[in-house]
């Protein structure tokens, strides 16, 4: 019985073309097979049950009449054997005469002459059941249920016909194209339908009625007289289907409110179409739907889900102050003209995935209280999102041939994996931007604005590391890994985790206003992201160094490390980038940077140890402290061996000593009595290596204070 119960679910399911990929794949004949069959099986199982099954089933059936409140005419026919003898129930107290049938009709169908199946005559007088031996009997022999089963299918045939015959109406439609609408009346659809048909069909739909027109072709005459049926004065619409309908003539549900699921998805309006103040209060699908000229959703209210997944809007599309208050699906839309989200607020996520804009698109104003996915759209007119506040913004893998212009303040901005061949312009506050893996051939900008956007309310925002209406923080520049830009200027950013490893072309980058990035554990220079997670992962064998290697970051998950000699060519290429833009002081640490890796980078001995004796007297040129310690020292160290070599005879105290280095260092004509004239050999060449080093460091401590205020 489950199964059979299952065969009649699958043959309706596809007399209604449930399935997107089948269709319609039965007929209704098949449901009244499946149906016949179930009754034959139940029948015959109260019969295996009971030998009174008949009687049962009778006193059952007559039960049920009586509870409908409609008194039941009974069938009178006697049950008899086929000898013609009374059928005869068995009892404790003999024999009885068999009941009357019961059946509420006059004669029931069993009973009714020619009930028989073929080669069994019958007679006005008599019934089937005579002949057979009973109902029940005539399942295992004649089988006459059967019969009337199929008599009964072919009535169902002529009445319940799957789709419209009549020729189609679509404007766009071949002349051999058949309608194939949802029939209504007669097998007719509601296009189909006579003056009068049409009239006495409306007058009998009841206030808040569903409506189910699919595939019908309505005119506006058409479709107003149908909502005034079912809505009234109310302008309440029940459940709508309007799945695959056409419009061709301009369509108005302004102020309409929908009650129940709406679903108009594969429906064309060719001409302009107004849902403007409509309220749907259930889920509306807009699936496929094809808008051929101006479409206004002006404040409307979408209570349930909403989709618009595949929707073509061939002209000037309004969405101006909507209300979308559960998730919103506009993936894979085209908006051809110009598309208005103006004052839009989403309560939920916002899906425009795959969409694309090819003409204006305004998202003025708009509130995404979650996420915003622009993720694999397009943009070949000019797309701005101007006063905006949401969670997330996600542009990854867009393509960008016009303008994007974004003035918003989000948690999180993802580019990455864009292609932008136009301007790109990012005014944000407190976002965390992703550009990994970007090209931009064109011009692109990110400003992170250090004041909050009038109009925007940054309260229900979660920012980064803090809770809802926290104080934003600084606009973070994530990662530029791989990324390929000919002109991006960063202005205001904090770069103290972007990671830069793989960017192409980024000796053209221009860091404008305060662009930070981290710093090394001591605070003295600037460093790169990715110098942090490369110190952190060095082995550290000397326990006096754990500590300070302990400040260094580590590389977050899935984040590869990079070696020195990358390193080096990140520096050297952002060290060009500042130089050309005249930040000497910031391309000094840059310079810096370099050195350090070209020292760690493992060439041969002889550089490695130059490089490491430059890097220990001047700081690579950049600290003049060291530079003026190195003086000092070789003073004194010389100072020390001239008292010892540098004259002969017995040696003579330090401080004679130390004044005749500092004499010859400096050119300085110190006069004392206590200190000989006359020097040795050694004492010459002590002479010479101060005449020739004491400049050099001197001139390496001019050059570090030049590197640091030079402008």
């Amino acid at each position: 019985m489950g199964t059979a119960g299952g065969k009649i679910a699958e043959a309706v399911h596809g007399a209604m073309g449930s399935s997107q990929r089948k269709g319609a794949s039965r007929t209704w004949n098949d449901v009244a097979d499946r149906t016949a069959d179930v009754i034959l099986l139940v029948m015959s199982l109260l019969k295996r049950l009971s030998l009174d099954g008949e009687q049962i089933f009778a006193a059952r059936l007559a039960s049920v009449a009586e509870r409908s409140g409609a008194p039941p005419v009974r069938c009178t026919t006697t049950h008899e054997d086929g000898s013609g003898a009374p059928h005869s129930i068995r009892s404790p107290g003999g024999q009885r005469p068999a009941p009357r049938c019961g059946i509420s009709q006059e004669p029931c169908p069993l009973h009714r002459p020619g009930a028989c199946a073929p080669g069994r005559p019958a007679r006005a007088s008599t019934s089937c059941a005579q002949r057979s031996g009973g109902p029940f009997r005539s399942i295992r022999r004649n089988r006459p249920l059967h019969a009337m089963a199929s008599r009964r299918t072919a009535d169902m045939a002529t009445t319940i016909p799957t789709r419209c015959p009549k020729e189609s109406l679509r404007p766009s439609a071949s002349p051999e194209e058949l309608c194939g609408a949802a029939p209504v009346v007669d097998g007719h659809c509601l296009a189909h339908l006579s003056s009068d048909q049409l009239q006495a069909y409306l007058a009998n739909l009841a206030t808040g009625a569903d409506i189910h027109t699919r595939n019908v072709v309505f005119t506006s005459d058409l479709l107003q007289r149908l909502l005034r049926a079912v809505a009234g004065r109310s302008s309440e619409l029940g459940k709508a289907d309007f799945r695959g309908a056409t419009f061709s003539e301009r369509v108005s549900f302004r102020e309409a409110t929908f009650t129940g699921h709406t679903n108009f998805r594969g429906a064309t309006f060719c001409e302009d179409t107004d849902f403007g103040n409509v309220t749907f209060t259930g889920h509306t699908d807009f699936r496929g739907a094809t808008f051929t000229k101006d479409t206004d959703f002006g404040n409307v209210t979408f209570t349930g889900h909403t989709d618009f997944r595949g929707a073509t809007f061939t002209k000037d599309t309004n969405f101006s102050d909507a209300f979308f208050y559960e998730h919103a699906d506009f993936g894979g839309a085209t908006f051809t003209k110009d598309t208005n989200f103006s004052d839009v607020t989403f309560t939920e996520d916002a899906s425009f995935s795959s969409a694309a804009f090819t003409g204006h698109a305004s998202f003025r104003d708009a509130t995404f209280t979650k996420n915003a996915d622009f993720s694999g759209g397009r943009v070949e007119g000019r797309a701005e999102m101007v006063g905006c506040a949401a969670s997330g913004l996600v542009w990854a893998r867009a393509r960008i041939a016009g303008e994007l212009v974004v003035e918003a303040a989000a948690a999180r901005v993802d580019l990455s994996g864009v292609r932008a061949s136009g301007r790109v312009g990012l005014r944000l506050r407190g976002a965390r931007v992703d550009l990994s893996e970007a090209v931009f051939t064109g011009p692109v900008t990110v400003h992170g604005l250090q004041t909050a956007i009038a109009g925007v309310d940054e309260t229900t925002i979660a920012w980064e590391g803090t809770e809802p209406g926290g104080p934003a923080p600084r606009v973070k520049m994530v990662s530029l890994r791989n990324a390929d830009a000919e002109r991006l200027v960063l202005t205001d950013v904090d770069l103290s985790e972007c990671r830069f490893a793989g960017m192409q072309q980024l000796e053209k980058i221009t860091l404008d206003g305060r662009c930070r990035l981290a710093t090394d554990p001591r605070g003295t220079r600037q460093v790169l992201a990715e110098e942090h997670h490369w110190r952190a992962a060095r082995p550290r064998p000397r326990p006096r160094k754990t500590r300070l290697a302990t400040r260094w970051r580590a590389a977050p998950d899935g984040v590869a490390v990079v070696d020195a000699a990358r390193l080096e060519v990140l520096y050297r290429q952002l060290r060009k980038a500042l130089e050309d833009s005249k930040n000497e002081p910031g391309a000094a640490d840059f310079y810096y940077g370099e050195m350090q890796m070209r020292r760690h980078s493992g060439r041969g001995f002889a550089e490695r140890a130059l490089v490491w004796t430059y890097w220990l007297v001047a700081g690579y040129g950049l600290r003049a402290w060291r530079a003026i310690a190195a003086l000092a020292v070789l003073v004194a160290l010389v100072a020390v061996a001239v008292k010892y070599a540098g004259f002969p005879g017995e040696p003579v105290p330090y401080i004679d000593a130390l004044l005749y280095s500092l004499r010859s260092a400096f050119l300085i004509n110190v006069k004392s009595a206590h200190v000989p004239e006359t020097v040795t050999r050694w004492g010459e060449v002590f002479r010479i290596v101060l005449r020739i080093t004491v400049p050099l460091l001197l001139g390496l401590a001019g050059l570090a204070i030049r590197n640091r205020v030079k402008r």
